[in-house]
């Protein structure tokens, strides 16, 4: 039972560091819920899977977007070519 505080600590600090934006935040909602619950509850395990999943995306990674439609239509071109036979 002891370490059910420190796993709430511990899922606490994953949620600072994950840097998500204050839309996708719904997580700290969840932890305040989880830490209502009884840690052995079936709705606990959901929230505590909940919450991993959402601290392991990668929110602060950023990709480039690219607009070059050339590769996305040979690709179609293809598929459609490989159908019709």
């Amino acid at each position: 039972m002891d370490d059910v505080p420190n796993e709430i600590e511990e899922l606490e600090n994953k949620i600072i560091n994950a840097g998500m934006s204050k839309e996708a935040n719904k997580a700290t909602t969840e932890l305040n819920k989880l830490k209502l619950m009884p840690p052995m509850s079936a709705e606990a395990t959901v929230v505590r899977n909940y919450i991993d999943w959402m601290v392991m995306f990668p929110w602060k990674k950023k990709t480039k977007v690219r607009h070059d439609l050339k590769l996305p239509s040979r690709f179609w071109k293809l598929s459609i070519m490989a159908w019709k036979r």
